[in-house]
Formats: structure tokens, sequence, C-alpha cells
């Protein structure tokens, strides 16, 4: 069975020569198990080994004993040991999570904290196949995609897994009578995976003795398409993109939309993935209603959520943290650079040169103080070579969504529009050979 294990490692390059490894180890068989095989590995590799444990505060006498057992098994082994205690009931109510959510959460947390103090670069943990079909039956009784029903990974960035090549009746088998704890909460149905591991996947045994087997090669398989599509869809996310930065995504609906509807699905949840908590929180529904909007007309906003947004406008799709455009006006005065934190610009309005890239000159005489730097109002027109054009057109011409224009103030005296800042300037006003110069310099944030 080491064989096969080494085996394994190999195929997913999972631990390599002179690796420090943080080992997730309860006291039960699949941990016990993991931490023999890297033991069996440890001189020949030259692996450095530390073993976490991690206490959810849920067990009482139970999980000291477990503690206790883990701590003099490295302590016979000579191995560094760490143990962490979270109370999980209390968080799980204050986070709203599940106890089996929190757990998790804070079990990795652990493997990270102990990671960076002891300069570790991977993490193990013991998931075998019989993990992998609990999860892959989990997600599916709950509503999951092709990506869900890939089951549990060999390798995640730094977490690896290299007993997912093991049943748990062949873990038991190679850890043979060496002694190992049980957590009583496994063989009780109170939790949902204890349910689908006691009795659905007792049922599918009594049809296919193998199911569990069949499972873990179904997860392989539909793993290698998901990657296929996963690589079409972040092509096709590449090609559609317009600007892209920490508060939202743009997207050309027409090259969405010309994508097949699989890939279609996923470019989306990709685009709004980066604005989520977790990336479970993007359900069918939220990416079925971004499809309607990329396929439907112009001028839709809808809710997705935690306050994120999506909304189409001039063909362009905007995903992301969108906020309609609250009304904003500052004073400028002369020789004051000023920030305007909604449009995340610096402006400034100098009689000398040469303060860095401009905007243009103005003819001071034809101008009437104050100056201000403000969002549109209505009736605002803009001076053109024949007559006035409305703001509103103005924006139009240029494809600029309602969430995007307060990128794009206006500039005005105290009767005239004289720009909009980074679209368009004023006919009458912008002279470069103005015998009273007054220089517009206009500084952009990098997003």
């Amino acid at each position: 069975m080491l064989e096969k294990i080494k085996k394994f490692i190999e195929e997913y390059n999972l631990i390599e020569k002179g690796d420090h490894i943080i080992v997730g180890v309860s006291g039960g068989a699949d941990s016990l198990c993991l931490l023999k095989v890297l033991m069996c590995l440890k001189d020949n590799m030259e692996l450095g080994i530390t073993v976490v444990h991690v206490d959810h505060g849920i067990r009482g006498e139970e999980a000291l004993r477990d503690k206790k057992f883990v701590e003099k098994l490295c302590c016979d082994k000579g191995l560094p040991f760490m143990c962490y205690f979270y109370d999980i009931p209390r968080i799980a109510a204050e986070e709203g999570l599940t106890e089996e959510e929190a757990g998790r959460k804070y079990r990795y947390i652990a493997f990270n904290d102990a990671l960076a103090k002891c300069n570790g670069n991977k993490i193990a943990v013991g998931h075998n196949k019989n993990d992998n079909a609990e999860t892959m039956l989990q997600r599916l009784i709950r509503g999951t995609g092709l990506k869900g029903l890939c089951g549990i990974e060999p390798v995640r960035g730094n977490i690896i897994r290299p007993l997912l090549c093991m049943t748990r009746a062949e873990i038991e088998a190679f850890v043979g009578d060496e002694k190992y704890v049980t957590d009583s909460t496994n063989l009780t149905e109170d939790y949902t995976r204890n349910k689908i591991r006691l009795a659905i996947i007792k049922e599918l045994e009594a049809i296919n003795p193998a199911a569990v087997e069949m499972l873990f090669k179904t997860s392989r398989i539909l793993s290698s398409e998901n990657a296929y599509i996963e690589k079409a869809a972040q092509k096709a996310l590449e090609k559609a993109l317009v600007q892209r930065d920490k508060y939202r995504i743009s997207l050309d609906c027409k090259s969405v939309t010309a994508e097949d509807d699989a890939v279609v699905s996923r470019l989306l949840r990709n685009a709004a993935l980066p604005f989520t908590k977790k990336s479970q929180d993007i359900e069918y529904k939220h990416i079925n209603n971004m499809k309607e909007l990329a396929f439907g007309a112009n001028g839709r906003h809808i809710d997705l959520i935690e306050g994120i947004k999506a909304a189409k406008e001039y063909d362009i799709l905007y995903i992301g943290f969108l906020k309609d455009t609250e009304e904003f006006c500052y004073t400028v005065l002369p020789e004051q650079k000023i920030y305007i934190k909604e449009a995340g610009l610096h402006i400034l309005l100098s009689r000398s040169p040469e303060h860095g890239s401009f905007l243009g000159v103005l003819d001071e005489s034809r101008l009437k103080p104050p100056f201000s730097v403000r969002t549109k109002r209505n009736g605002d027109k803009l001076a053109i070579k024949h007559g006035r054009q409305p703001i509103k057109k103005i924006y139009a011409e240029n494809k600029t969504a309602s969430e995007e224009r307060h990128f794009y103030p206006l500039l005005t005296d105290s009767e005239n529009v004289l720009a909009v800042i980074g679209l368009k300037k004023g006919y009458d006003f912008f002279d470069e050979n103005s015998a009273k110069p007054l220089y517009v310099y206009v500084c952009r944030d990098e997003t």
C-alpha cells in the first residue's frame, strides 16, 4: 500500500525533497496513516514534519484524551507538536456558520498559522476516497455544478492530500494493530456528512460494493473536463474584458454572448468571484441572473449578493460594487490642488505652466469664478462649435454607464460647464494662445 501512495504522490507532485510539511493529526486512523507514510518518506526525502492538533471545544474529556494521545505520539517519534483550541460552537453562532463549516475554517487557520511560525511550505491532511465520495454526494444534494462534482482535489495551493488514493478500509488495514482514537461525533447522524457516511454510502455499497471507488474515478474524469472548461472560460474572459479594478469588472456583452453556454456560465462566475467572500456565495440563480442580463436589453440593473451588483449599459456588462452616483461639488481655487475622492482624481488650476499633464488651457478673461468640480445637474450643457450639447448626450456618445459617471465630473465656473473631465472640453473657454491663461492639470489615481 505504501507503494500505491508513493505512486500517487509522484503522479500529482505532492511532495518534493526538502519540504517542511505541517501535518494535521486528529489521532484518528486517517491522520495516523498519513503521519506513518510521511515518516517512511522523511529521511529519504529530507522532510521537515511538524504535527498540528486542533481541539474544537466540542467533546470535553474525549478531546483532551485525543490531544494527549497525539502529543505522546509526537514525543515518542521526536516530532514537533503544536495544539490549537477554538470554541467552535460559539464561533459558529457568532459567524452564522454551521459547526462543520466553522470547524473546517478554523482548522485551516491553525494550519496556516503553524505554517508561518515553522517556516513550512505545505499542509498535509488525511482525506481519502471515502471523504471524496461524501463531499461529492453532499454537494450534489445541496446543488452544484461540474466544479463541485470534482470532489476533493489531490492538491490545492499549498494543501496536499497524499491519502486520496486510498479507501478508509485500506487505511485501517495499513495502520494495522497500531492504536488510534475515534471521534464519537463521527458515529452519530447529527451532522449532514455523518448521515451521508453512515446511511447513504452504506446503501450505495449495497448496490455496488465499489461505489466509493467509482465515485473517485468519476471525480477524476470530471476534474479533467472541468480544467478544460476553466481554461476556455478564462480565455473568453480575457477576450471580453474591457476594464477591471478592485471595485468592478466590465465586459463586452457581444463577446460574452458569443461563447457556448457552459463557457458563459463559468466566465460570469469567475468575473464575480473576486468580489465575494467565498466561492459558495455565487449560486446557480446568480449566474442565471447575470446571463439574462448579458443577453437582455441595455439599461437593466440587478442586485446579486452582499452589495455586489450587475448592470448592462451600452452593451457593456458591469459586475462588482456598483454605486449610484452620489452628488458632490468641490470648490476649486486657483493655485490650490484639490482631491476629488469620488472621481479618484486631483485637479489644479494654475496660472503657471509645467505642473505635469494638463487637460487644457482656459482663457481666464472669459470665465466667471468661483470654479467647481461637480456631478451633472438637470439642464447642464456644454458649449460646442455649433450650439450647446446636453451633458447626458456626451455620456451617451462615450458609452459612459451611470455607475461610471462620477469618474467624469464637470468642471464649471459660476455660469457655465467648462469641461466634462476626461471626455470633452467646452468650445468657448479653452484657448492655448490666451493672454490670460489658466492651466488645468488633472491627475487620476491608479486603479
